[in-house]
């Protein structure tokens, strides 16, 4: 029994070790995001055109835009703090992939890359922009 016991104590998980990890981890992550928009920007402003930058800061503006969408569609629209909250939270992720949307643009101007208009396609549908869908082809 104490052996069963020891086996059982090592499989414990210690929830705030666990959440102390994550949130170092989390840290870490939104400065490595800092500066990476830093070196883009900083190669945009030498190169306007250049199609790696344009391209990764669309994706970063996309991925932000996704995790402001989240909530919105895992939200109970019959709540009220739906009610109260729910166009200010649709108004968030639009904008950021409208952000998205102007890098991908302009990359799309530079080069016609498969991956990007996958990308394009899928701003174009979530901003229901029919009109680009239709000139993509889609």
């Amino acid at each position: 029994m104490k052996e069963d016991k020891k086996v059982e104590d090592a499989k414990k998980v210690n929830q705030a070790e666990v959440q102390k990890k994550v949130d170092e981890l989390s840290a870490k992550q939104l400065s490595f995001r800092t500066d990476a928009i830093g070196f883009y920007k900083k190669a945009l402003a030498i190169e306007p055109k250049n199609y790696d930058a344009l391209y990764n800061m669309g994706v970063m503006e996309f991925n932000e835009a996704v995790e402001f969408k989240r909530p919105y569609d895992n939200a109970n629209p019959t709540t009220e703090d739906f009610k109260n909250n729910g166009k200010a939270m649709e108004a968030k992720f639009i904008n950021k992939f409208k952000d998205a949307l102007g890098f991908f643009e302009t990359a799309w101007s530079v080069k016609k890359d498969a991956d990007l208009k996958d990308n394009l396609i899928q701003v174009y549908r979530i901003l229901k922009m029919e009109d680009k869908l239709k000139a993509l082809g889609e």
